[in-house]
């Protein structure tokens, strides 16, 4: 009986799963899983050559590059912009020609091809940010925004 109970304690401190053998909550303690950077993206200046890189890493995984990556975009740049994916990252360039408010999701999952259980391998496997773009009129109305 008292083994039955320290037994119970144990998985439920762990939340493991008895039969298996598998620990969730340990396996999860780092929070491990895809994270999207940076979370705000400089401000696009109407007819002016624009940038900005978005970059996708595990957190709290030192080998980052043995993942596989899978990006899935919303639609909603403004005109002059161009989305492309490459290995971990989402760059957008051009020059924007439309002023206004303007949104895009990015969401990214991802596989570790190299684990047997990919289930337990990660606490998330996917994660999104939705990016807001608004075009700035003038350079100087874009850095106001920046300071704010």
């Amino acid at each position: 009986m008292a083994q039955s109970a320290l037994l119970s304690s144990v998985c439920l401190l762990s939340a493991c799963d008895p039969i298996s053998g598998g620990s969730l909550l340990l396996d999860c303690i780092d929070d491990d899983g895809p994270v999207l950077s940076p979370r705000i993206l400089p401000t696009p200046v109407l007819n002016y050559s624009y940038e900005a890189v978005i970059t996708a890493s595990i957190e709290n995984e030192p080998y980052d590059d043995r993942f596989e990556y899978t990006f899935t975009l919303g639609a909603g740049l403004p005109e002059g912009l161009i989305v492309d994916t490459f290995q971990r990252q989402v760059r957008i360039t051009g020059a924007p020609t439309e002023l206004g408010d303007f949104a895009m999701r990015v969401e990214v999952g991802v596989e570790d091809p190299t684990s047997a259980d990919r289930d337990r391998r990660l606490c998330r496997r996917s994660t999104a940010i939705n990016y807001v773009f608004s075009v700035a009129e003038t350079l100087e109305e874009e850095q106001e925004t920046a300071t704010e």
